[in-house]
């Protein structure tokens, strides 16, 4: 099953934190920082993160748009990060973001 979320863009630090997951899959916390205010973080994207997945749970409670992931690098130090789903897909289309969702375990392309 497929089904799809639009997101509103606003101009505002939440878009940042969609711009680097629209590229990349996985976003270190201080990649992010460093795009977004730390208030704006706490108060905006880890909210909007908890929104998205309480959402998608909705629809199926196994899914879920991005989790909390630690990595650690070539030099042994470990940070932590945010993984996007890989059955998600999101698309920048004009002043929204859509999420693609690939949902019952299927990954895009598939």
């Amino acid at each position: 099953m497929e089904y799809y979320l639009a997101i509103e863009k606003r101009k505002n630090n939440l878009d940042k934190f969609f711009e680097l997951f629209s590229k990349q899959p996985v976003v270190t916390i201080k990649e992010l920082k460093s795009k977004v205010s730390k208030s704006s973080f706490y108060k905006i994207v880890l909210k909007k993160i908890f929104d998205i997945n309480e959402l998608l749970k909705y629809f199926d409670p196994n899914l879920s748009f991005c989790e909390p992931s630690f990595y650690k690098d070539q030099n042994e130090n470990i940070y932590q990060a945010f993984k996007r789903n890989p059955n998600i897909e999101i698309i920048d289309h004009k002043d929204f973001y859509i999420l693609k969702v690939c949902a019952n375990g299927r990954e895009k392309g598939s």
